[in-house]
């Protein structure tokens, strides 16, 4: 995996009014919702970005995605969403390409 791909979280150590999940394109990773996230941070949401299945990593082919399933997807949004629950008290999903299905 690409030392950038990391799933990413800001907390502010306890659930808070709002908590947003981004959901990275299609061969992206969560680093491309790095900056957002923090601005978000600093505004007082807790932060969760993680990174989709078979993405991320450092081959540019991207051949770690082949066989990639829309279930698997769905699963891991939906896996993110229930994560965030814990996060706030409210939830806001945003995404681009694939992560805004």
């Amino acid at each position: 995996m690409h030392p950038l791909c990391v799933t990413r979280a800001f907390t502010h150590g306890e659930r808070v009014n709002n908590a947003v999940v981004f959901l990275h394109g299609f061969t992206s990773c969560p680093d491309q919702f790095d900056q957002l996230g923090r601005l978000y941070y600093e505004k007082g949401y807790n932060v969760y970005i993680p990174r989709l299945p078979r993405h991320g990593d450092r081959d540019p082919l991207g051949l770690s995605l082949q066989g990639l399933t829309a279930e698997e997807l769905a699963e891991a949004a939906m896996q993110a969403v229930d994560i965030a629950q814990g996060l706030g008290e409210r939830v806001l999903v945003s995404g681009l390409s694939g992560g805004a299905r």
